[in-house]
């Protein structure tokens, strides 16, 4: 019976190229006077392909590992964040909004680094509830924004990586299914709850920020 299913089975070769979408979104110029954070990025996302459609997904983690260019505008300056595996950087982004977040709603102090690779960010919470944040991106040299509010530092990181999941689950739909996006998504929109519920910030579902897509 198994022998019978493998046989059913369509067989991609093993030197084929799957299709690619290049996703193109955020911001490409410094933004208006006033924001503090901003991202922008070119994606280069696996799409869907019919010989693989059959393959598990579910819990699929060489999704995530999609190549592309992150930048970030930190107080109008921009600072390139890496050429490689974007999701990687930004999954360490959320887990600073998250440590940055639980510290704001216990109103306790914190100070945390994390690092992948060349990127570090750094997150700063001190008594008077300001913020202090640091990108350390391809150059090696630390940019810091200080004197920050908990909105302005966690929603654009926070928009980023729904952003960026929604534009995955459109280059392939099964991606809806893996658990490890499923899992972004929900820790996303879990985040932005939060951020919502302390400081009465406005959250929109869509994107605020052009993007344009081509096949490859």
């Amino acid at each position: 019976q198994l022998a019978e299913q493998l046989g059913a089975q369509r067989l991609a070769p093993v030197d084929a190229t799957p299709p690619a979408v290049r996703q193109r979104g955020g911001e490409t110029s410094p933004p208006e006077e006033g924001v503090a954070l901003a991202f922008g990025y070119e994606v280069r996302l696996p799409a869907s392909d019919e010989a693989l459609t059959t393959r598990s997904a579910r819990a699929d983690i060489h999704a995530l590992f999609f190549q592309g260019t992150l930048w970030a505008y930190l107080r109008g300056r921009r600072v390139p964040l890496v050429q490689g595996p974007v999701l990687l950087v930004v999954q360490r982004l959320i887990v600073a909004v998250r440590v940055l977040v639980d510290a704001w709603d216990s109103g306790r102090p914190t100070h945390v680094r994390l690092r992948t690779g060349p990127f570090q960010v750094g997150v700063r919470l001190d008594a008077a509830r300001q913020i202090s944040l640091s990108l350390t991106g391809e150059a090696g040299e630390p940019v810091t924004a200080q004197a920050l509010q908990l909105g302005e530092t966690a929603e654009p990181i926070l928009r980023l990586a729904a952003d960026l999941v929604r534009a995955m689950i459109a280059a392939d739909r099964a991606q809806g299914r893996n658990l490890r996006v499923r899992a972004l998504r929900d820790e996303v929109r879990t985040l932005r709850r939060a951020v919502r519920e302390e400081v009465g910030l406005p959250i929109t579902v869509g994107n605020t920020n052009s993007s344009v897509s081509l096949r490859a």
